[in-house]
């Protein structure tokens, strides 16, 4: 899956940024995240439903933490963060059904990120917009 592929690189390079991720961009990623998982769901094999999850699960926390914001763009994020936790959710419902445990996919989505700093210190960080200047 090309088109997957691509939104993982695109994933990386955000998970690297020190500067926060404007709203307007994080949106269009988010779309074009979720107009993939619409067309190739289906034909995903076992590491793409893998890259899919651990790229929703980012967006996941990142929507939920951004939320907790009082702005213009709270309701939006929340949107984004209830349909990334669903597409997670169904991906590693659809995992677990074809045969791996719980713990191969934490650390199969884990391993997606290798570079320098913890995922979780990326997911909640790195894609976060400034609101408070």
């Amino acid at each position: 899956m090309q088109e997957l592929q691509k939104l993982h690189e695109k994933m990386r390079e955000y998970i690297k940024m020190k500067e926060d991720l404007p709203f307007p961009e994080f949106s269009q990623y988010y779309q074009d995240v979720m107009a993939c998982l619409q067309k190739d769901y289906q034909d995903f094999n076992t590491d793409d439903l893998i890259n899919a999850k651990g790229i929703c699960s980012i967006i996941y926390a990142n929507a939920q933490a951004r939320a907790l914001n009082k702005d213009a763009n709270r309701k939006k994020f929340l949107k984004i963060a209830e349909k990334s936790n669903f597409w997670q959710n169904a991906i590693k419902t659809r995992l677990l059904k074809e045969g791996l445990s719980e713990q191969e996919i934490i650390s199969r989505e884990e391993a997606l990120w290798p570079d320098d700093e913890p995922v979780e210190e990326n997911r909640e960080d790195n894609m976060q917009e400034k609101t408070q200047e």
